[in-house]
C-alpha cells in the first residue's frame, strides 16, 4: 500500500515537471508573437472628429505598466509622443520619456500570453449626427502569410482577443461612470475562432462598437482591451493527429487602421 502511494506521488511529481518544462519552453521559444499597428484612424464622414491623442497602457505579466501616449499626423499615423514606465517591484515611476528617434507608431511587439494592453479613443460628431448610430472597426488584421493545419489555412489573430472596458462622456471622464446606454463587455471575443475543419474567415473588418451618438456627449472616451491567448491555439493543434511545431513564431497580429462608420 505505501509503496503504491509513493509510486503514485513520484508520478505525479514527473507530470507537473513535464507541464513546466514544455510551458516554460513554449513562453521563451514563442515570446517574439507580436501585435503590431495601428496605423490610421479615419472616418467615413466629415462629421466626425478623433481626438488627437491616444492612449494605450500596456499591462505586463511582472506587473508593470508602460503607458504610451500618441498623436495622429496628418496621413493618420499613429506616432508616439510620450512613454511612462511604471516598475512595480520598486514602485517606481519613470520620467516620461517624450523624444524618440527614429520615430516610433503603434506597438504591441513582444506581448506575451495573458499581457494585455488598454486602448483609449477620443471623438465627437457634429450636432448634424445627433441620434445617429455609428460603430467602430477596426481594419487589415491579417499581415502575415496563414498557417497550415491538417489542410485548412489558420492566422496569428486566433491567439488574440478583444472586449469593450469603459465608454464615458467628457463629464465623466476622469470617473468609473460609463454612459447610461453602454454596457462593457463581461467576456472576451477572439479575432479569429480556431475551426480545424474550415479555413480562417478572410474578413477585412471587425466591428468591436455599436452605439448612438448624442451631442449632448460633447466628447466620448472609449477604451477596448486587447489580450493574448494561446488556448484556442492549444485546443487546434491538439485536435490533430499530425505533429506541429511553433506555428505562431515570429507572426505578427497588425490593426491597420481603426474607423467609425456611420
Amino acid at each position: 500500500m505505501k509503496k503504491n502511494l509513493i509510486i503514485h506521488i513520484v508520478n505525479l511529481i514527473l507530470v507537473f515537471g513535464l507541464i513546466v518544462f514544455f510551458t516554460y519552453s513554449w513562453y521563451t521559444a514563442n515570446d517574439t508573437v507580436k501585435a503590431n499597428g495601428i496605423t490610421g484612424a479615419t472616418s467615413n464622414s466629415e462629421h466626425i472628429h478623433f481626438k488627437p491623442e491616444i492612449k494605450a497602457v500596456r499591462h505586463n505579466l511582472s506587473g508593470d505598466i508602460i503607458t504610451n501616449t500618441y498623436r495622429i499626423d496628418s496621413t493618420g499615423r499613429i506616432i508616439l509622443t510620450e512613454s511612462i514606465y511604471y516598475h512595480k517591484k520598486e514602485d517606481v515611476t519613470d520620467d516620461p520619456i517624450t523624444e524618440f528617434s527614429p520615430t516610433q507608431y503603434f506597438d504591441m511587439s513582444e506581448i506575451l500570453p495573458g499581457e494585455y494592453i488598454d486602448i483609449e479613443i477620443g471623438y465627437y460628431m457634429d450636432d448634424v449626427l445627433d441620434g445617429s448610430g455609428y460603430q467602430i472597426k477596426l481594419y487589415d488584421l491579417i499581415k502575415d502569410t496563414p498557417f497550415d493545419i491538417d489542410g485548412k489555412l489558420h492566422t496569428v489573430a486566433g491567439a488574440f482577443k478583444y472586449k469593450t472596458i469603459s465608454l464615458k462622456d467628457e463629464a465623466h471622464k476622469a470617473t468609473t461612470t460609463n454612459v447610461s446606454d453602454f454596457t462593457a463587455d463581461s467576456n472576451f471575443t477572439w479575432f479569429e475562432t480556431y475551426n480545424i475543419a474550415e479555413n480562417y474567415d478572410n474578413s477585412s473588418s471587425v466591428t468591436i462598437l455599436n452605439h448612438t451618438w448624442n451631442k449632448n456627449y460633447e466628447y466620448l472616451y472609449f477604451t477596448f482591451r486587447i489580450q493574448e491567448d494561446f488556448t484556442q491555439y492549444y485546443r487546434l493543434i491538439g485536435q490533430s493527429e499530425n505533429s506541429y511545431g511553433r506555428l505562431l513564431s515570429n507572426l505578427d497580429f497588425n490593426i491597420g487602421k481603426f474607423m467609425i462608420m456611420v
